[in-house]
C-alpha cells in the first residue's frame, strides 16, 4: 500500500493494489489487468494494510512505488491515487471484473494460476521472495 490515500480508499478495494495481477488480451487484442487471487505475502488480508510499510521497497524488491503503479496500470479503477494522477496514466488500471471477451487461452492461465498455492506462485514468478 502506499499511503494517506490508501486509507480513504474504499473497503472492497482497499488493498487489492498489494495483489498479483495478470495482463490478458480481449479477443480484440485489448490489454487488461485482472486480479489473481494471490497477494503480497506482507498485506494483511484482515486490516488490508502492509506489514512492512516503512520498509516496504528495502525488504520487497517487488514492491512498487505509486508512479510506477499509476503507469503500469497496477492501480484498481475507484484508486484514489488514480483520480489525483489521472493524467500520468499510461495503461488502464485493474478491473475487478473480467471481461466476458478474455483470450481462452488467458482464461486458462488464470485459472491455473489461481489453483496453486501462495507458495508455489510466489517460487515461479517471485522467487527472492522466497529467499527472504
Amino acid at each position: 500500500m502506499f499511503g494517506n490515500l490508501c486509507l480513504k480508499c474504499p473497503d472492497e478495494i482497499r488493498g487489492k493494489c498489494c495483489y498479483y495481477t495478470y495482463t490478458a488480451y480481449t479477443t480484440s487484442n485489448e490489454k487488461c489487468f485482472i486480479l489473481l487471487k494471490h497477494y503480497c505475502p506482507y498485506l494483511n488480508p484482515e486490516t488490508k494494510k502492509c506489514n512492512i510499510f516503512k520498509e516496504r521497497f528495502k525488504i520487497n524488491p517487488y514492491c512498487a512505488n505509486i508512479k510506477t503503479s499509476i503507469e503500469l496500470g497496477g492501480l484498481i479503477e475507484g484508486c484514489k491515487y488514480l483520480k489525483k494522477h489521472k493524467k500520468q496514466l499510461k495503461e488502464s488500471p485493474v478491473s475487478l471484473q473480467i471481461p466476458k471477451n478474455i483470450r481462452s487461452i488467458d482464461i486458462k492461465m488464470i485459472d491455473y494460476l489461481n489453483s496453486i498455492s501462495l507458495h508455489d506462485f510466489l517460487r515461479l514468478f517471485y522467487p527472492k521472495l522466497i529467499m527472504l
